[in-house]
Parts: structure tokens; C-alpha cells; sequence
């Protein structure tokens, strides 16, 4: 199975992040090929910027045409998604729809951990969107990671233990979903520390993407 992985960021350091952790979770016969934007904002960080990427995530979908079984949009914008499926046969999902409905499987209602304060908005629009605002406990900001650039670690480790407690105790969320590349390596701790699971975007993508690419194949 081949599974594109396409950042809508122009920012290659963070495309070679992200198909390192989806190396990482994918099955063993998965082969991950990663594709950055060609053009559009180093890292999205406004509605505006998310908009702006949809074209080059096209334009990144149509040169890999016939050269990948499924895709993954891998921005917590979910940036071009629906713009994306229609574009091909192929099945196309994105970090946050994928960890939504994961972890609707998981929990009676979730929250999720942003790092910009955009994510504030965006995050309820998104689960609105697909559905399933009546499962969102609420947003909580962990540490602002300014462009993408990421902070000391044990501030970050504490910042989103902090989170994920207040998400917990105040609102009543049992499921929590980590946004960004930052952390997704480390989801497997937080849930221990924080007893409840845990959710990344990129793996969650990476699992939705491999079961799509089998129970959904282009006719």
C-alpha cells in the first residue's frame, strides 16, 4: 500500500517530521511518500492561510495521480479536504476529521489540545462541520508554538498535562485529541499520566487512510 502524506505547510522540515512519526505507525507494508507544498504559507496559521493551501494540496494530489492508494492532508486545518476527495477516486482524509471520529469510538465526548489561538474558533467550526459538535467537551490552548517552532520540551510536556486535566476535570471530556506534530510522538505517556486515551492527528490519519484504502478501493 502507498499512502501520500501531503503538508500543506511549505515548511520540508516539517514534512520530514511528519512522515517520520506516520513511518512510525504505519503497518509494515505501508510505504509513506511525502510531499510538501509547493507554494502557500511556511505554516498555516490563520483561516485565510488555510484557504490559500488548498490549491497547492491539489496541485500536490494531481502530480501524484495513479501513484498512491490513499492520502492524508496533514494539517490540523484539515486545509483542502473536501476539495480533495473530489479531485480523485482515491480516498483522502486529514489529521483532525480522522482523530474526531477516532475518537468518537473511544469516549462518550472529547476535547482537544490546541497550540495557537486559532485553534480556539477552529477547532468547534471543524467538529460542526463533520458532525459531531455535540461530542466536543471544549478546546483548551496548551503553550503557543509561535510558527510552528517548538518549545522547550518539558514546558510543552507540562503545558499540555495542564490542558488535559482542565479538559478532564472542568469538562468532563474522557477522550483528549493533541494537535500539531509537537507532541505525537508522546500521546502514549500523556494517556498514562492523564488516564484517559490519548489522540494524535498524524497517526490517526495514518490508520484512517490504510482502512479506507482498503474497504473504500477506486472502482
Amino acid at each position: 500500500m502507498k499512502l501520500l502524506i501531503v503538508n500543506p505547510n511549505t515548511t520540508v522540515s516539517l514534512t520530514e517530521r511528519i512522515a517520520g512519526i506516520a513511518r512510525r505507525c504505519a503497518n509494515r507494508d505501508t510505504e509513506i511518500i511525502a510531499a510538501t507544498a509547493p507554494y502557500g504559507a511556511a505554516y498555516i496559521s490563520s483561516p485565510a492561510e488555510s484557504a490559500d493551501a488548498v490549491d497547492a494540496v491539489l496541485e500536490v494530489l494531481a502530480g501524484h495521480e495513479g501513484g498512491f492508494d490513499a492520502a492524508v492532508i496533514a494539517s490540523s486545518s484539515d486545509s483542502g479536504l473536501g476539495a480533495a476527495r473530489r479531485s480523485t477516486p482515491r480516498p483522502v482524509t486529514a489529521m483532525t476529521v480522522a482523530a474526531l471520529h477516532f475518537a468518537c469510538q473511544l469516549g462518550a465526548r472529547f476535547s482537544f489540545i490546541c497550540f495557537q489561538e486559532t485553534g480556539l474558533t477552529l477547532m468547534p467550526k471543524l467538529a460542526a462541520d463533520y458532525g459531531l459538535q455535540s461530542r466536543l467537551a471544549g478546546v483548551r490552548l496548551a503553550c503557543h508554538l509561535e510558527g510552528g517552532a517548538a518549545p522547550d520540551a518539558d514546558d510543552l510536556n507540562r503545558s499540555i498535562l495542564a490542558a488535559g486535566r482542565a479538559a478532564i476535570e472542568d469538562d468532563g471530556a474522557d477522550v483528549l485529541i493533541v494537535g500539531g506534530a509537537a507532541a505525537a510522538d508522546q500521546v502514549d505517556e500523556f494517556s498514562d499520566s492523564l488516564g484517559v486515551p490519548v489522540l494524535d492527528g498524524i497517526t490517526s490519519a495514518v490508520k484512517m487512510a490504510e482502512a479506507l484504502a482498503v474497504i473504500q478501493r477506486p472502482g
